[in-house]
């Protein structure tokens, strides 16, 4: 029982001390999401605009890879994996998912960028 405790409260300390830093590593990814806040005047509208067009592009330059990787895997597989297929490694599925996966996120990035753009130039058109 003692040793139950003294593996309980040493779980606790670590997972109090990495949430934290979980938490930090987690805000650092969605910095244009911060900017998208703040973004209250044209040029903050333009600067948010440029962050979600350089978003779009890293993804989409993510998911060629991530497909390329899938058709590499899928045209290795063994022969019976083609028959079996709850044999099969599914590496090859789940890098066509992230394929899918950044392509979607690129989509949404492409769209926040539009949105902005149009914000920004509404915003200059009213003064």
């Amino acid at each position: 029982m003692r040793t139950f405790i003294s593996s309980l409260s040493a779980f606790i300390v670590t997972a109090a001390i990495a949430v934290p830093t979980v938490a930090a590593q987690s805000s650092k990814a969605s910095q244009p999401d911060q900017i998208v806040v703040d973004a209250k005047t044209p040029s903050a509208h333009a600067e948010a605009a440029r962050q979600f067009r350089a978003r779009a592009a890293d993804l989409n330059a993510k998911a060629v890879k991530h497909e390329a990787e899938a058709k590499r895997l899928y045209s290795n597989r063994f022969p019976v994996e083609h028959k079996q297929t709850a044999m099969a490694n599914n590496a090859w599925n789940r890098e066509r998912q992230a394929a899918i996966d950044a392509r979607r996120g690129a989509r949404e990035a492409a769209e926040q960028a539009a949105l902005h753009s149009d914000l920004a130039v509404e915003l200059l058109a009213a003064r």
